[in-house]
């Protein structure tokens, strides 16, 4: 099936160029038509600088619909190309996104819905890889924000500004891939690599209550009553994804 795959960078760009000629040479294909953020954003558009996430929402909305009915569409985000993508998906027929490094807020702390508030009621198969260590938004983003059980987290041990030409970066690029390869279909893989230690310890009434039997695990507590309850809890990472 044909399918086309745009990319939205963050506000650096072009600082991920790299990143996006790394994903084009790995998804391009006879049927496939990749779309670089420079070709989405740019002067015409007024759509050129940083910021402007509404505005590029619009363009890549208005992107995907120019697309053929039948095909496939994948986006990748990077930073706030994230922000965009999610933003877009929610109100198109996208496929599937991808995001790298989701920044879930700014580095003053200040507390700004509109980077998450979507995210909870997001229906769209998404994908996060976030660095543990991000300082907009490491391992602790699931205790801080609402996601829907629609998106799939996954850590790995890095920071924000890391480029995929770095050690840990190799281990971004074959998420994404397997991902958009089918992954996205796979439902349940939402809470991989589930702290077990961090929720009972978070939660002292789960462990009474598997104790007691009424639940197998905290993960299994979690996706029956936690999630619903708001509940606290982590994801892991060993330095690997």
């Amino acid at each position: 099936m044909a399918r086309t795959i745009f990319f939205a960078g963050g506000d650096s760009y072009p600082a991920d160029r790299p990143a996006e000629e790394l994903f084009r040479s790995l998804l391009d294909g006879p049927d496939t038509t990749f779309v670089p953020h420079g070709d989405l954003f740019n002067s015409k558009t007024g759509t050129g600088g940083p910021g402007q996430i509404d505005v590029k929402a619009k363009v890549l909305e208005q992107a995907i619909r120019d697309c053929g009915p039948t095909q496939q569409i994948f986006l990748i985000g990077r930073s706030a190309g994230a922000r965009t993508a999610t933003i877009a998906a929610g109100k198109s027929r996208a496929t599937a996104i991808a995001c790298i490094f989701y920044p879930f807020r700014d580095l003053r702390r200040q507390l700004e819905p509109k980077r998450f508030a979507h995210l909870r009621t997001l229906t769209v198969p998404t994908l996060i890889v976030q660095g543990a260590t991000d300082e907009y938004g490491g391992l602790d983003v699931t205790e801080n924000y609402q996601l829907s059980d629609s998106i799939r987290l996954r850590f790995v041990d890095a920071h924000h500004r890391l480029k995929l030409a770095e050690p840990e970066g190799a281990f971004v690029p074959p998420l994404v891939m397997d991902f958009i390869a089918g992954g996205w279909r796979e439902t349940g893989r939402d809470l991989e690599d589930f702290d077990e230690h961090f929720y009972r310890t978070a939660h002292p009434d789960v462990t009474e209550a598997i104790a007691a039997g009424r639940y197998t695990s905290g993960e299994d507590h979690f996706r029956r009553l936690g999630r619903k309850e708001c509940r606290v809890y982590r994801l892991r990472y060993e330095g690997r994804v």
